[in-house]
Parts: structure tokens; sequence; C-alpha cells
């Protein structure tokens, strides 16, 4: 399931010209998939609800961190900060730029390739057996 989650979940936001907070969007997305992946092959999932995105991340920031960098816990409060910003309109943040949605591209791209080989190591961490 994770690596359904992985693949699956980059492929068409990758292909897609960044514009802006859509592409950013997407990008979240794809981190949320990602990270619902890793804790599905632990036998876990989100409760949902309010704090839910930002428990997920310290739980997945903790345990994985080290291995993908990208889920670095500032690295995974962008996304969200910035997802939140596209989805729900505020005047007070900062544009999101096409430069904004190319760095979450690379973020996402980078983060699928490690989980990836998180997954098809041949001994993966014991917490994902």
């Amino acid at each position: 399931m994770a690596e359904t989650h992985t693949t699956a979940s980059l492929a068409p936001a990758a292909t897609e010209r960044p514009r802006g907070g859509q592409g950013e969007t997407a990008m979240a997305e794809t981190r949320l998939k990602q990270i619902g992946g890793l804790l599905a092959r632990q036998g876990l999932r989100a409760s949902g609800g309010d704090g839910s995105d930002m428990a997920v991340e310290d739980a997945v920031s903790a345990q994985f961190a080290a291995d993908i960098t990208e889920f670095a816990k500032p690295t995974l409060e962008r996304f969200r900060r910035t997802r939140h910003s596209a989805q729900y309109f505020d005047p007070d943040a900062a544009p999101i730029t096409d430069s904004d949605a190319s760095w979450a591209i690379e973020k996402a791209t980078a983060a699928v390739s490690g989980v990836q080989a998180l997954l098809a190591a041949s001994s993966p961490p014991e917490r994902l057996s």
C-alpha cells in the first residue's frame, strides 16, 4: 500500500506545469499520501479532524526524518502552511510563486525516492515490518 501511495500520488502532479498555489497544493497532497502510506505500513492512520495533519507530521518527522530529510519538521511545516494558504484564502499570507511550486515538486520527488528506497531496503527499519 505504501508503494502505491508514493508512486501514484506523484505521477499526475509532476507532469503538470506548476501554477503558483495549484502546484504547491498538488505537492502538499502528494506529501500527505506519502505520509499516509508510511503510516499504513505500520497499521496506523490519521483520525482526521482539527490538528490531525500536524499530529501526523510530528509522528512521521520523528520516525523518518533521519532517513528522508524531506520529512524534517520545517519542510513539512512549509508544505502545511502553504497548502492552507492556497486552500483557504489568507490576505496576510505571502503570494505563492512558481518558485514555491518548483521547490515543492523537488521536495516531493525526493521524498518519493526516499520512501521507495526505505521500503525496498533488504531489511527495512523494524518500524516498517
